[in-house]
């Protein structure tokens, strides 16, 4: 079961901490009266708590992850859920 997880883990948050470094950039105010788009300032709050989790993830010990998996696992839950929920808007809007 550790093992599955940590390979669901690491995929939500790479993907997650890739989607947050694309929307600091894509949706980075243009001027200083810009009211900030929602994407850009969640970028802004969740890139070093992201960052954080990705590191463990890809280069902790056995005993750092796991410690991660008793901790974290609702957190790391919902990034991939929040992970989901934007591919499934791509998705849709890809569609139409």
């Amino acid at each position: 079961e550790f093992e599955e997880w940590d390979k669901s883990a690491f995929r939500a948050v790479s993907s997650y901490l890739r989607l947050l470094d694309d929307w600091r950039t894509a949706f980075s105010p243009r001027a200083e009266t810009e009211n900030l788009n929602p994407r850009f300032v969640e970028s802004l709050l969740q890139t070093s708590r992201t960052e954080y989790l990705f590191d463990v993830l890809a280069t902790g010990t056995k005993d750092e992850k796991m410690e991660l998996y008793k901790s974290c696992r609702a957190e790391i839950s919902k990034i991939a859920q929040r992970v989901n929920e934007i591919n499934k808007v791509s998705a849709r809007r890809k569609v139409i």
